[in-house]
């Protein structure tokens, strides 16, 4: 859980600071409500206090990566390595299924392996994560549904189609074409 890592200290400043925005500066004690950390405007609330490591090694690109990511439909970006664009995208990901979680999402990496291990970065976040299960219960569901680092479906998901809610494929692997996805 990222949260056993921070001092308890770290912790309270966040969960004030949070409050204090939530509730436009009346008080800084009111419990954080998931349903405002999910609204438009809200990601990099939602970043720092589901992901908050994450959040700390926030980079200035990454306002105009996710202003990006939230009002095109399609584009490029390029930015130099290192600068947390994969672990962001991960992120931004988990807060899309969050908001919709009727969404299905399409993730392509150069290689299939590259792209199982990002789909388990992301799994783990969904089980491990106690914030997001005690605010959006458990994602892994109960029934059968494929749960795998390649293809995955969330409980919370209020109909079951076609596509999952995150595929992760290799470029030059398997058959991307055919499957539908929103993003």
């Amino acid at each position: 859980d990222p949260h056993e890592m921070l001092k308890q200290s770290e912790r309270e400043a966040i969960l004030h600071l949070l409050s204090e925005r939530q509730t436009d500066g009346v008080t800084g004690t009111a419990p954080i409500d998931p349903d405002w950390l999910i609204q438009d405007g809200n990601l990099q609330d939602y970043m720092l206090y589901y992901f908050p490591r994450s959040f700390y090694q926030w980079e200035p690109v990454n306002d105009y990566f996710f202003d990006f990511l939230e009002n095109n439909n399609r584009g490029l970006i390029m930015v130099p390595g290192q600068h947390g664009k994969t672990t962001m995208l991960l992120r931004w990901f988990i807060y899309v299924m969050c908001r919709e979680p009727q969404i299905s999402l399409s993730y392509t990496e150069k290689n299939q392996p590259t792209a199982d291990k990002r789909g388990n970065a992301i799994l783990q976040e969904l089980v491990k994560n106690k914030r997001l299960t005690d605010h959006y219960g458990q994602f892994k569901p109960a029934e059968k549904f494929q749960w795998s680092m390649a293809s995955f479906t969330i409980d919370q998901r209020p109909f079951i189609g076609d596509s999952p809610t995150f595929m992760a494929w290799g470029a030059g692997g398997g058959s991307i074409l055919g499957w539908r996805a929103n993003i």
